[in-house]
């Protein structure tokens, strides 16, 4: 289950506390929904940062690889 199905049914229950005149109920249910998405969207900022390191240090890595192979620089 992935969170765009949580959220979904969570949704559906805040739906049905509203309807049911359990605004409290609604209301944290609301802030669940809140802090699901804001961990959510954290979680993945977090990922694209580790995933750009690790990109552009294999790329780094490969440049200079390649300059050593080249003879474009030498091994310190």
């Amino acid at each position: 289950m992935d969170i765009r199905e949580i959220i979904k049914r969570l949704e559906d229950i805040e739906t049905e506390a509203r309807d049911e005149r359990e605004y409290g109920l609604e209301d944290s249910i609301g802030r669940l929904i809140e802090d699901i998405i804001e961990f959510d969207l954290e979680e993945e900022r977090k990922f694209r940062n580790e995933v750009s390191k690790y990109v552009d240090e294999k790329i780094e890595n490969e440049i200079v690889a390649r300059a050593i192979k080249n003879g474009t620089i030498a091994k310190a």
